[in-house]
């Protein structure tokens, strides 16, 4: 492919490529970098490869590309969002959750278990019993009480995500904004 080809060939294609990118994301910065990157490495590898078809090589290439794209920028994302979470929980969390009312949140949310289930979370998790201590004094199985303890700490969960989703909110919104 000479100069020619190949400056007929993004002007054929340039467009349309980035119409299909389209579907996939409106961000069109990101399309334009990838169509370009594309083009670019077809112009690169232009004495070592043989296309018969140009339009499926190109429409396969940048296809690809804008979903490792988008893959990369999600794993960016949530890398950052964890960073920034731990960041905000190292650095200022006395600032933005007061511990001692955390604490008092959590104790409420155990009281609200069911009693087997606060049974078992109060003896893992004040008492440092191990599962299978707790299940042979209470004549069950291990996986009887793994069960308890999963249930115990998806309820916990549940309840302090409620209280605390307008943290979890800004946040969210933050990394958005930012990142």
């Amino acid at each position: 492919m000479d100069e020619k080809e190949f400056e007929h060939t993004f002007n054929l294609y340039y467009h349309s490529l980035c119409k299909y990118l389209y579907l996939f994301t409106t961000d069109f910065t990101l399309i334009e970098d990838v169509v370009q990157s594309a083009f670019l490495k077809l112009w690169e590898d232009r004495e070592n490869v043989s296309i018969t078809n140009i339009r499926a090589y190109l429409y396969l290439v940048v296809r690809n590309r804008i979903i490792n794209a988008i893959r990369n920028n999600r794993n960016r994302k949530n890398l950052l969002e964890d960073f920034f979470i731990e960041e905000m929980i190292n650095e200022e969390a006395t600032d933005i959750i007061d511990f001692e009312e955390f604490y008092e949140k959590v104790q409420e949310s155990v009281n609200l278990l069911p009693e087997k289930a606060k049974i078992v979370y109060r003896l893992v998790r004040e008492e440092k019993f191990s599962y299978k201590e707790i299940a042979k004094k209470h004549n069950v199985s291990v996986k009887t009480i793994e069960n308890q303890m999963s249930y115990a700490l998806k309820c916990i969960r549940d309840n302090l995500k409620s209280y605390y989703e307008i943290i979890m909110l800004f946040i969210s919104l933050v990394v958005n904004c930012f990142f």
